[in-house]
This record gives structure tokens, sequence and C-alpha cells, in this order.
């Protein structure tokens, strides 16, 4: 299976900006919106975005708390369904994935 390269994540827009606001966000909201209980690393968009200049990316109401591994199975569900589907927009999953 061939790999994706993709850019890295400050050219995604995940740059210091970003991470200021991660640190903000997942001190807000400090546990897995998934339900699992266990406490949130990641900042997940609700809805996938296509960089810094979509106007969901910075949207408070697109984000939710996420641990790595619930954020990494969110992640291939949403790949998942777009190769499915071919989408070329995907519907975004809410947290109650698992």
């Amino acid at each position: 299976m061939a790999e994706i390269m993709r850019p890295n994540s400050a050219a995604r827009g995940y740059g210091s900006r970003w991470r200021k606001y991660r640190l903000a966000f997942l001190s807000r909201h400090p546990v897995c919106a998934c339900g699992c209980g266990h406490g949130a690393t990641d900042v997940d968009h609700i809805k996938p975005v296509d960089g810094p200049n979509d106007p969901l990316f910075w949207d408070p109401k697109n984000h939710q708390p996420l641990t790595h591994e619930c954020h990494s199975r969110k992640t291939l569900a949403e790949l998942k369904e777009k190769h499915t589907n071919h989408q070329a927009d995907g519907p975004g999953f809410r947290a109650n994935f698992r």
C-alpha cells in the first residue's frame, strides 16, 4: 500500500497559534468527548477542514476534545467513509463514534 505524503503540521495550519489554542481549549475541556473517561490530548475538528483558511478551522463549535487514540480511530473512520462513499466532504463525526 502506498504511503500518503502530506505537508507537515505547521504547513497544514497547526503552528504556534494552534498550539496555544489547543492548550487553552484542553484546559477548558480536559476529558475526552467520546465517553471513554480519559484525559483529552487532541483537539478534533468535528467536521473535517481543508486548512487554516477554512471557516470551520477556528470555529470552537467544530472542536471537541479527544484522546490521541480516540482521535486516530475517528480519523480512520472518516477516511474509510470518504473512500467508501467517494465523497469530497464527509459529514463529520461527533464524539459518540465509539
